[in-house]
């Protein structure tokens, strides 16, 4: 496993799916053994909690307390000696259209700091395109009837050039086009973080087995694998006006929290499902959590061993199942086979099986509210 401290920015347009990727980017580093944070730019949580005063001294003190923050991390990370990524809602070069180059300017350079400088901070910079810049998509713009406070289509368009030549200086820097599914999007705008950061870069969807259930002994030498991590996981589905919320929960053993919703809602557009993620809270998570419902609860286990990562599931409920992925990144020898750690039995390879999605074990646990759910092979999305 890669380890050290990695800087993440994931910037773009209105509607681009800047907080989508970067809550998706940071599930994945987490189920792949790095200790993840996500965080909004320390200007938008000023700006948006009334801290502001005149544009100089508010951009001054927003990068001075960004720069504080990732220091700090960074230095709890280094004591801690576990591998970090910090996954960053916005980047400090997103004021230089909201203050203006002048004022921007100044408030680096009352910084110490030069625009060089500012790009320096990331290991990597993901600039996402708003899908109000091109006909083809801003249909998808004007859809989500979620984002009232967003731009003329237009405006966005024009701030979106704006933003991206304030980035056009970063050597990191890489953009991510609209795509025709808004999943290949995030996908490929994943990928590029990972490959622009230094880290391993996911390939495909990842290999499902079931295998069987660890022994003592067998659970003993999964613990003395390096950088393993655990976690229990809680996931449930709620579905309304043809929207589906996924909310799930992990608790690390460090005590951890990490709070999630995946929304997928159908498009009015076209038969392209419009999907978006965010970080929830706590009190969201429980809020939304219907009554006389079963969540699908298991325990994971995530490690690598030679270039490969792989999450292992023991599901709760349907009690005593196990699940293990195989998940193949680029730091792979070309045609590498899967190969499967010697302390697992492999039963069954369940590419064709999707009875473990995450989805398809919530519908049988719940059959109340899923009347058709009793072929436990059928096709169902994750």
């Amino acid at each position: 496993m890669v380890g050290g401290f990695h800087t993440i920015a994931v910037t773009g347009g209105e509607c681009s799916g800047k907080t989508s990727v970067a809550q998706e980017l940071g599930k994945e580093l987490v189920e792949r053994g790095y200790k993840t944070i996500i965080v909004p730019l320390m200007a938008h949580l000023m700006r948006d909690n009334g801290f502001m005063t005149d544009s100089e001294t508010f951009g001054a003190v927003a990068i001075e307390s960004e720069l504080n923050r990732i220091k700090c991390i960074k230095s709890d990370a280094e004591k801690l000696n576990i591998p970090t990524v910090v996954v960053f809602d916005g980047g400090i070069a997103d004021l230089k259209i909201e203050l203006g180059n002048d004022v921007y300017n100044a408030a680096l350079a009352a910084n110490d700091m030069t625009e060089s400088d500012a790009f320096d901070i990331y290991d990597s910079v993901v600039f996402l395109d708003t899908p109000a810049s091109t006909s083809a998509h801003n249909r998808f713009y004007d859809y989500d009837k979620f984002n009232a406070h967003r731009s003329m289509l237009m405006d966005a368009k024009d701030n979106c050039v704006k933003l991206l030549e304030a980035w056009s200086g970063c050597d990191k820097f890489v953009k991510i086009s609209n795509e025709d599914s808004f999943d290949a999007k995030v996908r490929n705008a994943i990928a590029a973080a990972n490959h622009t950061a230094g880290l391993p870069t996911v390939i495909g969807k990842p290999d499902k087995f079931r295998v069987a259930n660890l022994s003592s002994t067998e659970l003993d030498k999964l613990k003395g694998v390096d950088n393993v991590s655990q976690g229990e996981i809680e996931i449930y589905y709620i579905e309304q006006d043809g929207v589906q919320t996924m909310y799930r929960k992990l608790v690390l053993d460090d005590g951890t929290e990490q709070y999630s919703a995946s929304i997928k809602r159908d498009s009015a557009t076209g038969p392209i499902k419009a999907r978006s993620s965010h970080v929830a809270s706590k009190d969201e998570f429980y809020a939304n959590m219907p009554q006389n419902f079963r969540s699908v609860k298991k325990r994971r286990w995530s490690f690598g061993i030679d270039g490969t990562y792989y999450n292992l599931d023991q599901f709760v409920q349907p009690y005593g199942t196990t699940v293990l992925e195989v998940v193949h990144t680029d730091k792979e020898p070309e045609g590498k086979p899967v190969s499967f750690p010697d302390f697992l039995m492999v039963l069954k390879n369940l590419k064709k099986d999707r009875s473990f999605t995450n989805l398809r074990v919530f519908q049988k646990l719940n059959p109340q509210f899923y009347v058709d759910v009793n072929d436990w092979n059928a096709s169902s999305n994750r």
